[in-house]
């Protein structure tokens, strides 16, 4: 028997590809956002650009934090 806060490494490879499956899944949905924003030649996203709600929400898909 194992403790609830042991993760297997089947487990850990499951969670990880899961993550990686939602980032995609974010990326491709919101793909005409960072279309826009890949226009700059420094590759920089300036702050004001999130003040768009749905822009926010496609960045923070991408790196998985949730708000």
């Amino acid at each position: 028997m194992l403790p609830s806060t042991c993760v297997l490494p089947s487990q850990r490879d499951r969670i990880e590809n899961s993550k990686k499956a939602r980032q995609k899944a974010y990326a491709e949905t919101h793909r005409h956002l960072f279309k826009h924003l890949s226009n700059d030649e420094s590759g920089a996203i300036p702050l004001t650009a999130f003040r768009d709600a749905a822009l926010s929400q496609a960045m923070c898909g991408c790196v998985l934090i949730k708000f």
